[in-house]
């Protein structure tokens, strides 16, 4: 996170949204705020843009909570390293919403929430 110190002032970047920093600028004796969109992969946090703290390999645009039941999910810290099954029952990990892992994992009958077809295998419900 950067300051300017401008005209008597301090101006702090901050987010305008989750995934855009506005950035403070000294540009030819003037400050200048500039809207940055955070990199791939990173969301904007307190005026910078930061990596999330909790990564889940099957959260994508359909599943941006990682509760991805079709995919198995790669959890980047523990208690709960990866989505696993034990019988047709799926447990299935995921990062709450503010990037922090959650303390509980999901547990998912595939044949009584997705039909008799499906079952658990490898991590995920299919058929």
């Amino acid at each position: 996170m950067g300051v300017v110190n401008y005209n008597g002032g301090s101006f702090m970047d901050y987010c305008i949204n989750s995934n855009m920093v506005a950035e403070q600028l000294c540009l030819d004796g003037f400050r200048v705020e500039m809207p940055t969109a955070c990199p791939s992969g990173k969301s904007c946090s307190n005026g910078a843009c930061l990596s999330p703290l909790c990564l889940d390999s099957d959260a994508n645009s359909t599943y941006p909570d990682g509760k991805n039941y079709f995919t198995k999910g790669q959890f980047n810290v523990v208690p709960f390293p990866t989505d696993y099954c034990q019988g047709d029952i799926l447990y299935e990990a995921y990062c709450d919403a503010n990037g922090k892992p959650a303390m509980q994992q999901e547990k998912i009958d595939c044949k009584a929430r997705f039909g008799a077809n499906y079952k658990c295998i490898n991590g995920a419900c299919g058929k």
